[in-house]
């Protein structure tokens, strides 16, 4: 009598084949890259994206495809900063997040000068807690 390994997809396939179905699904799911990218456009702002192929995506940009797109108008564009995910949620926060920051802060980010992206991360209004003293009564 052969002895067959639980793992043997073979051997999964035929007793349960939608088990089979679901784990290769899962596996090429879980295998997926997805790209948080920074473009640089022709008028020299930036634009921040999400992609699962981030060369088909700057090609779609710098072939102007959409008419609605923020780049339609601005291309070429050049990739000047990606970061790359195997979760799309964490991915698409990042993605979320760069696109609040300020224009200092994505160069901080695109150049990897953590300090200034630090110091560029302290919120410096007047109305911000650590600029309230405490009362003393």
């Amino acid at each position: 009598m052969k002895w067959v390994s639980h793992f043997d997809s073979a051997h999964c396939e035929h007793r349960h084949p939608e088990r089979s179905r679901r784990m290769e699904l899962k596996s090429k799911i879980a295998m997926k890259l997805f790209y948080v990218y920074i473009v640089k456009c022709r008028d020299e702002s930036y634009y921040t994206g999400i992609t699962n192929d981030i060369n088909r995506r700057i090609q779609e940009h710098n072939e102007g495809i959409s008419s609605d797109s923020y780049t339609f108008k601005r291309h070429p564009v050049e990739l000047v900063f990606y970061e790359t995910f195997n979760d799309f949620t964490l991915a698409e926060q990042w993605e979320k997040r760069i696109k609040g920051w300020s224009r200092r802060k994505k160069e901080a980010l695109i150049q990897n000068n953590w300090e200034k992206l630090k110091e560029y991360s302290v919120c410096k209004n007047e109305t911000h807690f650590s600029n309230f003293k405490k009362k003393v009564e």
